[in-house]
C-alpha cells in the first residue's frame, strides 16, 4: 500500500465522526495534519452528508476550499458548482405529505438553507441551532432547490417512504431513527467521481476517510479507503486499512503512515 502513496494527489474526508468526533470537537493534530497536507501538494476535499451552509467554519479552520456535500447532490471545487442533482418538488412534496400524515418529520435542504416540516418543529430546530451551531437565517431558506431529504421516523416506518420514487436512502449517522434520502444512484462515491473527472485524476491518486455506512461506496471510488477506528463494521471490512478512532488522533495517525505528511 505504501508504494501507491507517491500517486495520491486528492484527499476526501468525512466530517462526523472522521475530522470531528460526534460532539463536534477537532483535535489540533488534526487540523495540523490537514493543513500540513495541503502544503505537501495533496489536496484535501470535504465528502459529507451535510449541507454545504453548515461545512463553510470547518472548511474556513482547515484551509479547505472543495467538497462533496448532500450524500454527493453537491460536488463544489475551490468555491465552484461542478455539479447539482435536484429531487423533483412532486418528490418532495408526496414525502411531505406523508410526514405529516404519519406524525414523523422532514428536513428538506437546499444549498443554503433547510425547511422542516412537523408536529414538533420548534424542538427539531432548537436542536439544529444547538448541534451544529446554525443561525436562524438558514431555517426557512428553502427557496431553491431541494437537494437532499432528511426523513425523521423509525426504522420500521422508513420502508413507507422508500416506495414508489427514485430515492436512495442512508442512515444519519448512528441513529436508527434519521434517514438521508437522495436522488437515486447520487452518493459520495458519484460526488467523488465527479470532481476526479473534473481534475482529470484516476481513482488511484485519491484517498478517502471515512466511518459510516454512508462511506462505504466511497472506498471503492478512491484508491486507498480509510476506516477510522470508531467506522461501523461493514466499512472497516471494505477499508485499505483501519486507524485509530477519531479520539485518538486517527487521521494524523493515518497521514503518517500513508507518508502523505
Amino acid at each position: 500500500m505504501q508504494g501507491w502513496t507517491h500517486l495520491i494527489k486528492t484527499v476526501f474526508f468525512d466530517i462526523d465522526g472522521t475530522l470531528v468526533n460526534w460532539q463536534g470537537n477537532l483535535l489540533q493534530s488534526t487540523k495540523r495534519a490537514v493543513l500540513q497536507l495541503r502544503e505537501n501538494g495533496v489536496t484535501p476535499v470535504i465528502a459529507s452528508a451535510r449541507p454545504a451552509f453548515n461545512i463553510y467554519g470547518l472548511m474556513q479552520e482547515l484551509g479547505i476550499a472543495s467538497y462533496v456535500a448532500l450524500n454527493g447532490s453537491l460536488v463544489v471545487y475551490e468555491n465552484e458548482t461542478i455539479y447539482r442533482s435536484v429531487i423533483q418538488s412532486s418528490t418532495v412534496d408526496a414525502i411531505r405529505k406523508l410526514v405529516l400524515q404519519q406524525s414523523d418529520s422532514l428536513v428538506t435542504c437546499t444549498s443554503d438553507g433547510f425547511e422542516i416540516a412537523s408536529r414538533d418543529r420548534t424542538d427539531i430546530l432548537e436542536n439544529y441551532m444547538r448541534k451544529w451551531d446554525m443561525s436562524k437565517e438558514c431555517a426557512g431558506g428553502c427557496e431553491g432547490d431541494v437537494l437532499q431529504l432528511e426523513v425523521m421516523c423509525s426504522s420500521e416506518g422508513i420502508r413507507l417512504y422508500t416506495e414508489g420514487n427514485r430515492l436512495d436512502f442512508y442512515p444519519w449517522g448512528s441513529r436508527e431513527d434519521a434517514f438521508n434520502a437522495v436522488n437515486r444512484g447520487i452518493s459520495k462515491a458519484s460526488g467523488i467521481e465527479k470532481l476526479l473527472a473534473v481534475l482529470h485524476q484516476d481513482r488511484s491518486e485519491a484517498a478517502a476517510f471515512g466511518d459510516g455506512i454512508n462511506d462505504i461506496e466511497m472506498m471503492s471510488a478512491v484508491g486507498i479507503g480509510v476506516a477510522m477506528g470508531n467506522a461501523v463494521d461493514e466499512l472497516k471490512h471494505r477499508a485499505s486499512f483501519v486507524t485509530l478512532d477519531v479520539n485518538e488522533g486517527g487521521i494524523a495517525h493515518a497521514l503518517e503512515k500513508l507518508g502523505l505528511i
